[in-house]
């Protein structure tokens, strides 16, 4: 993707009832209760989700706290971070680095570069499995 190319995703973090629902912790972002008018999106050329080579991403992640999995969805990133070009993701308020690291590869999920592709119903074409990235992002994060 160049520079000039702007698309919009989704951005919340599914939903765990061990937290207050909120715009991220979002029960509209689980792939049960899928709900896209309900959820919260930014596109790549907001100033705070500006981010070199972006794309769009749902992942399946272990819930923090109840060890069930999440759907996050964002919009993630390379950006300059204390000098290093580092990995980011913005989570609805900020970028932040990612969590992404040698055991990512058992995640489900997939990135994509088209607006809302990173919906529950996110269509596989012109995406690529998270899986078969994810050795790629390694090597450009080592």
């Amino acid at each position: 993707v160049t520079a000039y190319t702007t698309f919009k995703c989704y951005v919340c973090q599914g939903y765990d009832d061990n937290f207050t629902q909120n715009n991220i912790n979002n029960k509209y972002c689980s792939n049960k209760h899928w709900d896209g008018s309900k959820v919260s999106n930014v596109s790549n050329g907001d100033a705070s989700a500006q981010f070199i080579d972006s794309f769009c991403s749902m992942r399946t992640i272990p819930s923090p706290t109840s060890g069930r999995t999440l759907q996050q969805r964002d919009i993630m990133g390379y950006r300059n971070f204390n000098g290093v070009k580092t990995l980011m993701r913005f989570n609805g308020t900020s970028a932040e680095p990612t969590k992404l690291d040698r055991d990512s590869v058992d995640m489900d999920g997939y990135f994509c570069q088209k607006d809302f592709c990173n919906s529950a119903l996110g269509s596989l074409g012109g995406c690529s499995l998270l899986t078969a990235l994810c050795p790629t992002l390694l090597i450009k994060l080592f």
